[in-house]
């Protein structure tokens, strides 16, 4: 067996090398609850999966539930740019029009696609005054905040696990080299260990 292979190996141990070295009476307790609390994370890891994912659903039936009821007290009505308006911002692509709702005229900023298109009608909402407001949220958009919150939940999940983790082997790690001053103070103590030389 090559080196790179008795590497790979040591590096990653199939379980039942890893069963074995659990039931080793020389393992350290240190070890021990490092390796179960490992284990214990990556199964909430794996569990908080399907709970982002139920997360990100509700946002979804949420956002789609707000924006339905937005858009049905809202209004349809056909918007006609002002005859020789020009675009009020060329980055937005915005142009004055008029409209009529209830028979009432109205004048505002509606957006446009082009300048091609300033003369053409165009399908804005209106609310029960008769003013342009935003459309609510298309499901597309509902669905990629959805996606979001889903991955930010997650991500939250898997950074409170990873301080956990790190939080724990600070603490095995401090708790060792407590031992280890300990034990170093113990030999330098003994006369055994500092006879003098011959």
């Amino acid at each position: 067996m090559t080196s790179a292979k008795r590497n790979r190996f040591t590096m990653f141990p199939s379980p039942r090398r890893t069963v074995r070295a659990w039931r080793n009476p020389l393992m350290p307790a240190g070890y021990r609850i490092r390796y179960a609390l490992r284990v214990l994370l990556l199964i909430i890891a794996v569990a908080a999966i399907p709970a982002a994912v139920t997360v990100g659903t509700n946002q979804y039936h949420r956002l789609t539930a707000n924006a339905d009821r937005e858009r049905a007290g809202l209004h349809e009505v056909v918007a006609v740019t002002d005859v020789g308006s020009s675009l009020l911002s060329p980055e937005n692509l915005v142009a004055s029009a008029h409209w009529s709702y209830n028979d009432v005229p109205h004048t505002g900023i509606v957006p446009v696609q082009s300048a091609r298109h300033l003369n053409d009608p165009i399908p804005i909402l209106v609310n029960a005054d008769g003013d342009r407001v935003t459309p609510p949220s298309t499901r597309s958009q509902n669905l990629g905040d959805a996606v979001l919150t889903a991955l930010f939940a997650y991500g939250a999940v898997v950074l409170a696990l990873t301080l956990t983790l790190w939080g724990a082997d600070h603490l095995i790690n401090r708790h060792r080299y407590r031992l280890w001053s300990r034990e170093w103070q113990l030999l330098a103590s003994d006369r055994r260990w500092n006879l003098p030389a011959p």
